[in-house]
């Protein structure tokens, strides 16, 4: 019986072997031939627009923020319950003794009190715009980080040429968990104060870490009418002494002598040729847009020869949980 049941189970398996290998076959070719002239009819534009995300006021605080990034640089927007908008400066490398830290922000703020704001994440061209009412008037903004250049780029417009100065605060270099907490520092976990400098017309603030690493941040303005401005920032994190602003400093200078449209076009085509490799449509509206502003974070948060994700990206904040946490 035990040998007749065997036998049995031999040709079972050969048959449906035999058929699954047919099937395997047919399939192979029939897939073949339909990939072979595949043409996708999404308009991506006008999908992804349906995905965006949205704010009719300015969002208050960090967790409510439109978030940029290029897998490494990047910055998270939001006016802090401030008559203001800022930018929280993250890189996804930046650390101290193994703990993430603060880097610091780039604040804008109007002379006249802000009344009112509203703000948009496209997810298409992977900016953040929107627009700041003031009792002087209106300011428009655009703000991205280059796909591929380690460098965030703010856009002003103002009709009454009243553009605002953007105010760079630094956060001192100290444990995020203590200060969390509202734990007092010990004298030995604390880093040397930060240095200012300029060079050849692009700001810098340096901060040196007692493991002896430390990060570079550097801006510029560029004036194009007195209406008219567009302003950038990087991060350099360099991990052996010694420590020099010329890196963050040549980054700033490269992106400000471009042609702007031209870094506009450049940037937009990384995330154009990004989208389309790949299309998942789902019935429900809201879990559909769900599914394509977690694709625009991906991107944003990790590329393949960029850092994988830890719990923040490159937009950290301060957090009992600063290690490198890989859950």
């Amino acid at each position: 019986w035990r040998c007749h049941l065997q036998k049995n189970h031999v040709k079972t398996f050969r048959r449906n072997f035999i058929l699954a290998a047919a099937i395997s076959a047919f399939v192979t070719t029939v897939f073949s031939a339909q990939t072979a002239g595949v043409q996708s009819g999404v308009d991506w534009k006008n999908f992804l627009a349906k995905q965006d995300l949205v704010w009719n006021s300015l969002p208050k605080n960090w967790d409510d923020g439109a978030f940029i990034g290029n897998g490494l640089l990047g910055a998270m927007i939001y006016s802090g319950e401030t008559n203001s908008l800022q930018w929280d400066v993250g890189r996804s490398d930046v650390t101290d003794n193994g703990d993430r830290i603060a880097i610091g922000k780039f604040v804008l703020a109007p002379q006249s009190k802000i009344t009112g704001g509203a703000m948009r994440l496209d997810l298409w061209n992977a900016e953040a715009r929107g627009d700041l009412k003031t009792a002087g008037g209106e300011i428009k903004w655009r703000s991205f980080t280059h796909a591929k250049n380690l460098v965030t780029v703010i856009e002003l417009n103002s009709a009454a040429g009243d553009l605002p100065k953007i105010i760079f605060q630094h956060s001192p270099a100290l444990p995020a968990r203590l200060v969390y907490q509202r734990q007092p520092i010990p004298e030995e976990d604390k880093n040397p104060e930060p240095t200012f400098g300029e060079t050849d017309g692009v700001n810098w603030c340096e901060q040196k870490l007692h493991d002896g690493r430390g990060y570079v941040v550097a801006w510029a303005e560029k004036k194009l009418s007195p209406e008219h401005e567009i302003f950038y920032f990087t991060v350099d994190y360099v991990k052996t002494n010694p420590l020099n602003p010329a890196t963050a400093v040549a980054n700033i200078q490269s992106a400000s002598n471009e042609n702007f449209n031209d870094l506009v076009a450049s940037h937009r085509a990384w995330w154009h040729d990004f989208y389309p490799k790949s299309f998942l449509s789902i019935p429900d509206a809201r879990m559909e847009s769900f599914y394509w502003i977690q694709m625009y974070k991906l991107a944003s948060a990790t590329r393949a020869n960029r850092p994988a994700i830890d719990l923040m990206g490159p937009w950290f904040h301060r957090t009992p949980w600063p290690h490198i946490w890989w859950n």
